[in-house]
């Protein structure tokens, strides 16, 4: 179920049942019951305007069931069965989709809910879904070349003013995919870059994690992606490396780009990579120099690390991005059912800066523990965690940063600065 808490008691106020579970319902009664998922995905809040504001819950059940769902939650106190906004599950496209939906609107006015369509779809398709937000009717539906194949998930691009004039995202064959209006119709949506990808990563290293962007400084994009995948029960013993990338897209936001060139190989990108290890848990990273006149970005192996991937989508702070890594390998004697206590691998977190790939100039880590982050500190940009959800960049008092695990672990990350300001852009609707 989706469980709607009481956040001061704790009391269960609401539940929903995702029609597309109904049928495995039933074996939660059998006396050899083995452990199954049912409502196992990512849930996202919008703000959405259909006569006034709204508040729109989207979610799916990630492994348990091939669905997207959402919920006018509005009203929190008084959720029923008018609520579900719509439920969206028998498409041949539709696969296992984990990342979370998208919500925005277009030029035109309208409110959309936008996602990748997962992985294991009776097709095989790479698709990218545009539904009304409102109804769950597909407004546009874009599929990329390939067999066997998955969208992960999507990063929506916004102009300035909020309006969705693109899409990034990766698929199951490493692919790294830009999405936009086919024309100046916003209901109509194709491949950009004349139908290539931004980049494919060689190996077929697969992308299942939502994809970041950065504006970069010489116009276009800076698209942050990592690779992996943990979805089958083969994907547990796979150690094929993966890798991280920032790949520069040229085109600005809200332009076709159409007459602007993809990334040929990763030739183009510099290689940095994780180094020396710093006490019991901290890693160095290289910083090697990128030149734009010949280069499209960088590129970072996950080599150090046996079966590391990258499933959550990168989080951003002060021009740091976030990935964090995770292996699926449980611990010596640990458990082998998901039931299991000890039913985890390792997790790392990697902070680079966002556009070069490389250390922050200066120490962001609480590296000797001492509840500060200073010049004492060594410039590390690793750090070992545990693989028990994921975690969470938190903006403290004064503008110190920190990250939380799912556990209520925090790590000092940036210390705080004399001022700090915070804002909310205020959206007028487009008419």
């Amino acid at each position: 179920m989706l469980h709607a808490l009481d956040a001061a008691t704790g009391t269960e106020s609401f539940a929903l049942i995702p029609q597309a579970v109904i049928p495995k319902l039933e074996a939660l009664a059998s006396p050899n019951y083995e452990h199954q998922f049912y409502v196992d995905g990512p849930l996202n809040l919008a703000s959405a305007y259909q006569g006034r504001w709204k508040t729109v819950l989207t979610g799916t059940t990630g492994a348990g069931a091939k669905s997207v769902f959402a919920l006018d939650v509005s009203r929190p106190g008084s959720l029923d069965g008018s609520s579900l906004l719509w439920e969206f599950n028998d498409h041949p496209d539709l696969g296992y989709i984990t990342q979370p939906v998208e919500v925005g609107v277009l030029s035109n006015g309208r409110w959309v809910a936008l996602f990748g369509n997962g992985y294991g779809s009776k097709s095989g398709s790479g698709t990218l879904f545009m539904v009304d937000l409102w109804s769950g009717a597909i407004i546009s539906k874009v599929s990329v070349p390939g067999r066997d194949n998955g969208l992960g998930g999507v990063r929506v691009i916004r102009d300035l003013h909020n309006v969705v004039v693109g899409v990034y995202a990766g698929d199951q064959l490493g692919r790294v995919w830009r999405f936009e209006p086919q024309g100046a119709n916003p209901m109509s949506w194709k491949i950009g870059l004349a139908g290539k990808p931004l980049f494919e990563a060689p190996g077929a290293r697969p992308i299942s994690a939502t994809p970041e962007y950065v504006v970069h400084p010489y116009g276009g994009q800076m698209v942050l992606v990592g690779t992996g995948r943990l979805i089958t029960d083969g994907d547990r013993t796979t150690v094929d490396v993966q890798a991280l990338y920032g790949l520069w897209d040229k085109t600005p936001a809200g332009q076709s780009s159409d007459g602007f060139a993809s990334i040929a190989s990763e030739s183009a990108l510099v290689t940095q990579t994780i180094g020396a290890r710093l006490g019991s848990s901290f890693y160095t990273s290289s910083s090697n120099p990128i030149d734009w006149q010949k280069h499209r970005g960088w590129k970072m192996m996950l080599s150090n690390v046996t079966g590391l991937r990258i499933m959550s989508p990168p989080q951003l702070v002060r021009g740091v991005v976030l990935f964090e890594g995770v292996t699926p390998i449980p611990p010596t004697g640990g458990g082998s059912s998901p039931c299991d206590p000890d039913y985890e691998g390792s997790g790392y977190n990697i902070l680079l800066n966002a556009m070069f790939g490389s250390p922050y100039q200066q120490p962001i880590l609480d590296t000797n523990g001492d509840g500060t982050v200073d010049s004492r500190d060594s410039p590390a940009s690793v750090y070992r965690s545990s693989a028990d959800g994921r975690d969470i960049i938190l903006l403290g008092r004064k503008g110190a940063v920190s990250i939380q695990s799912s556990t209520g672990h925090r790590s000092l990350m940036l210390g705080g600065r004399k001022l700090e300001r915070t804002w909310r852009q205020i959206m007028v609707t487009p008419r």
